[in-house]
This record gives structure tokens, sequence and C-alpha cells, in this order.
């Protein structure tokens, strides 16, 4: 896990999961993008 904030006070934060399925990995990115205060989720490769 990896937090940066910026000047103006959001804060950005990088996490990494593993997974087994494309279908967990979209369940979990829905309930993270109901979380308030959540502005936007990524999905990098890597």
């Amino acid at each position: 896990m990896n937090v940066r904030t910026s000047k103006q006070g959001t804060a950005t934060i990088t996490v990494g999961f593993d997974v087994n399925s494309k279908e967990t990995l979209n369940t979990m990115i829905s309930k993270l993008r109901n979380i308030e205060g959540v502005m936007d989720i990524t999905r990098s490769m890597g």
C-alpha cells in the first residue's frame, strides 16, 4: 500500500490485490466505488 496527499487535500492510495477471477475484481471495484469520498478507481496491469 502506498499513500500520497496533494496540496489540495486529495489522497491517492495505491493498493494491490490478488483475485481469482475478473468477476471478483469487478465486484471489489464496484464495492469500492460505493464508498463515500472515493472519486476514481483505476486498474493497472503490472
